[in-house]
């Protein structure tokens, strides 16, 4: 009998943000390197798909619609991803994340 060790609980959410950041970007690479950032900067889900849609180049005004949330949400959404990422704009962060597919 053949008996699996238990999966640490923080596996298991990198794993399923890993899937979902590859199919919400389109791309293996920015979909891996965006689950590698949320995973080190404990991002919520809601970020995550933020950050996936901006990747793929929806709009900063088109993104409350994309996403089905109010602007006021997506605005209060990157506030809240840039102090916890200590970036100083959206732009920054993309550009964080791409830089992990190079290097």
């Amino acid at each position: 009998i053949y008996l699996p060790k238990p999966v640490p609980p923080q596996n298991i959410r990198y794993f399923l943000q890993l899937v979902e950041a590859v199919a919400m970007t389109e791309d293996n690479a920015i979909g891996r390197a965006l689950a590698r950032y949320a995973e080190t900067n404990e991002l919520p889900r809601q970020q995550v798909q933020l950050l996936a849609c901006s990747l793929r180049g929806v709009q900063r005004k088109d993104l409350a619609v994309t996403l089905g949330v109010s602007e006021n949400t997506v605005k209060s959404q990157v506030r809240v991803l840039l102090a916890k990422t200590g970036e100083p704009n959206l732009d920054a962060v993309e550009r964080k994340i791409l830089a992990m597919i190079v290097g």
